[in-house]
């Protein structure tokens, strides 16, 4: 089941101008209460996949896939594996016909479309003044083929570039010019790699950037228009299903769409649910 527009407002550790989103370190400890540590540590026999480091959650499974795509939690194999329906690969998780709370299982979802960061997610003022530290401004000055003194011109490549990568990819670090450029991986980019004074930038920076880019190189603090208290669902003598909200914000918001999935990649719409444009209680009776 899949709701439009909705966030969890509980446990989110990161505040951007009063707005908040998940970390790894949120979501890690989401998934210990739910004791998924119990087959998937890096001492466990059972599975071959964990997330103790936040490097770890990416690893390759032996299902096809990424385990996370960020900012498309319909795409990744771990939603596909908890959200309570079978899997299009392996056994559904947790075991033993065991399902995550909906709330829980929303938390994962939003922090996968946030861009699934490690650490709190920097914006482009942020990202400026690490360049700045950096001292990239000693060759990257307004007169050059490329500048990050605007938005526009750090995210996008100049004509000029002998280069064929492009500069900023929105959640996808791994394949952005930029973040290459900076993690300084000599033979796997085109061009010399950035220094600062001769040595790549710090592990702590690098990792800023690309948290920022794989949360979509947001220019300004971004959140989703909802904010959601609760979110429950009921199973009425195997023919309906009673869905309950309770939302703490709504930005903008017109209405809710519900959806309905089987497989967790294709969905159906249910209904439509007029917002109070404020905040509110919500259910809806039906059926599948």
């Amino acid at each position: 089941m899949s709701v439009g527009c909705l966030s969890t407002a509980e446990g989110q550790s990161c505040e951007i101008n009063g707005k908040k989103h998940f970390s790894f370190q949120d979501i890690k400890s989401l998934l210990d209460k739910n004791k998924c540590n119990s087959c998937h540590s890096n001492q466990s026999y059972q599975s071959d996949w964990s997330y103790e480091k936040y490097e770890d959650i990416f690893k390759q499974s032996q299902c096809y896939g990424p385990i996370i795509r960020h900012g498309r939690p319909n795409e990744s194999l771990l939603i596909d594996k908890l959200n309570g329906g079978p899997s299009s690969c392996g056994n559904a998780m947790p075991l033993a016909n065991q399902k995550i709370s909906d709330s829980d299982l929303l938390s994962i979802e939003s922090w996968i479309t946030f861009g699934a960061p490690e650490f709190c997610v920097p914006v482009y003022e942020d990202v400026k003044e690490i360049l700045i530290k950096n001292k990239c401004g000693s060759c990257h000055t307004s007169g050059s083929e490329w500048r990050f003194d605007t938005y526009s011109g750090l995210t996008l490549k100049p004509n000029t570039s002998i280069c064929n990568d492009q500069n900023i990819i929105k959640y996808n670090a791994t394949e952005s010019f930029l973040y290459k450029k900076l993690l300084a991986n000599n033979g796997d980019i085109c061009g010399d790699p950035m220094y600062v004074d001769g040595q790549k930038m710090s592990d702590k920076d690098v990792i800023k950037i690309r948290d920022w880019i794989n949360a979509g190189a947001p220019e300004s603090a971004k959140v989703l228009p909802v904010a959601l208290n609760v979110f429950t669902t009921k199973n009425i003598e195997n023919r309906k299903i009673l869905i309950s909200w309770t939302t703490a914000s709504e930005i903008n918001t017109s209405h809710f769409e519900i959806e309905f999935s089987i497989d967790g990649f294709n969905f159906k719409l249910i209904d439509k649910v007029l917002s109070n444009g404020a905040n509110g209680n919500y259910t809806l009776f039906t059926t599948m």
